[in-house]
C-alpha cells in the first residue's frame, strides 16, 4: 500500500511468502514434466537414438520455462515488481523441487505398477544405439549387463531426482535470477 513517504509501492519480501507461487508453479510444472515421462515412455524410447537424446533434453526446457514464470509472477503480481536474487533462487529451486517430487510419484507408480517393462524397454532401446554405434556384440553384452546390475531401485531413482534435482534447481535459479532479479531502489 503507498504511502507519501514511499514513491516505488515497495513491498517488503518478508511480508510476502514464496510458499503459494512456488506451490502453484510446482504442481503446473510437475504436470508438465508427467506429460513429458509419458512422451519418452510412448515415444521417444521406442524411437532409441537421437529421439531419446531429444526426450531427455525437454524436461530441461520445462524446468526453466517453470522458473522463469514462478519468479515473475511473483516478482510482478506480488513484491509489486521487485525480487532480490536470494528471493529468485529460493523461490525457483523450491518450483522445482515440488516438480521433481510430483514426478518422482508419478515414475515410481508407472514403473512399478503401471508399466514394469518400460525399463526393458529403455535398455533395448539403449542396445540399439550401441550397436548403431558399429560396437561388437561382446562389448554390448558386457555394457548392458553392467546396467542391469546397476540398475537402482524406485525409491533409491526418486532420492537421486531429488538430490540431483536441488542441485540443478539451485543453479537454474541463480542463472534466471541473476537475469530478472530488480533491486528495489535504495531509499535514502
Amino acid at each position: 500500500m503507498p504511502t507519501l513517504d514511499n514513491d516505488f509501492n515497495i513491498i517488503d519480501e518478508g511480508s510476502v511468502s514464496f510458499m503459494p507461487t512456488a506451490t502453484r508453479y510446482g504442481l503446473i510444472g510437475g504436470a508438465a514434466l508427467i506429460v513429458l515421462t509419458l512422451l519418452s515412455y510412448i515415444v521417444f524410447i521406442p524411437a532409441g537414438g537421437s529421439m531419446m537424446w531429444a526426450g531427455g533434453m525437454l524436461p530441461f526446457i520445462a524446468y526453466i520455462a517453470m522458473i522463469v514464470m514462478a519468479i515473475r509472477f511473483h516478482r510482478d503480481q506480488e513484491l509489486g515488481g521487485y525480487a532480490t536474487l536470494g528471493r529468485c533462487i529460493g523461490l525457483g529451486t523450491l518450483t522445482l523441487m515440488i516438480a521433481l517430487l510430483l514426478n518422482s510419484i508419478f515414475n515410481y507408480v508407472y514403473t512399478t505398477f503401471i508399466d514394469p517393462e518400460v525399463m526393458n524397454q529403455a535398455l533395448d532401446a539403449t542396445r540399439g544405439i550401441y550397436e548403431s554405434l558399429g560396437m561388437d556384440e561382446d562389448e554390448v553384452d558386457e555394457l548392458m549387463e553392467e546396467a542391469k546390475a546397476n540398475q537402482p531401485g524406485a525409491m533409491v531413482t526418486m532420492g537421486m531426482t531429488l538430490f540431483f534435482g536441488a542441485i540443478t534447481g539451485l543453479v537454474f535459479s541463480a542463472i534466471i535470477g541473476l537475469i530478472m532479479r530488480k533491486n528495489p531502489p535504495q531509499m535514502a
